[in-house]
């Protein structure tokens, strides 16, 4: 004798289910979106900060190598300028400064360097050399330009300085670390 089956049930999600699913994953999104935005805006002043950073030991090294004068403006970017070599201007007295090498950052990554434009010399010994072409500024700052606070000053943006002078060299640090933990390597000074 047959016995009766049992209705097959059918196998799936139902739409309550999916609609279940779809809120929690929205929930989720926008709890993260803030933070994420947040890592951004940090990650463009950084990689503007190592631009720039790259920038002045390029234009250092450069100096020591040709054992001239080397510039570098920094702007909306950095372009870095080699003057004359000894050599060269007694092969021709005219002889102009050449540019080497230049480079930034994207226009669209809302960073704010200050000052806004600035422009520093290394002599043939790699040391700073302020004259009236070259700033005598000893920093560049990178924030972020729109609008958000530095960690330093209370706000959630990670900003960086670099610091440039002629006893310490080149280096960049987090001038929210100064307060937090002074004795941190990565602290300014």
């Amino acid at each position: 004798m047959l016995t009766p089956r049992a209705p097959r049930r059918a196998r799936g999600v139902t739409l309550v289910e999916v609609l279940i699913g779809l809120l929690i994953v929205s929930i989720l999104i926008a709890m993260a979106v803030p933070g994420f935005m947040g890592w951004i805006r940090n990650q463009r002043i950084r990689a503007a900060a190592e631009s720039i950073l790259n920038g002045l030991q390029t234009a250092r090294a450069e100096a020591l190598r040709a054992n001239t004068i080397v510039e570098i403006q920094i702007g909306n970017g950095w372009t870095i300028t080699r003057s004359c070599t000894p050599e060269e201007v007694e092969e021709d007295a005219d002889c102009a400064a050449v540019e080497i090498q230049s480079g930034g950052w994207s226009q669209g990554s809302l960073v704010a360097i200050a000052p806004s434009s600035s422009s520093f010399c290394f002599n043939g010994m790699g040391r700073r050399r302020v004259t009236a072409d070259c700033d005598s500024h000893e920093s560049v700052s990178v924030s972020s330009a729109d609008g958000s606070a530095c960690v330093k000053d209370g706000g959630e943006a990670r900003c960086l300085r670099i610091d440039v002078n002629s006893s310490d060299g080149i280096r960049m640090c987090d001038p929210a670390l100064t307060t937090i933990n002074p004795n941190d390597p990565q602290a300014c000074p």
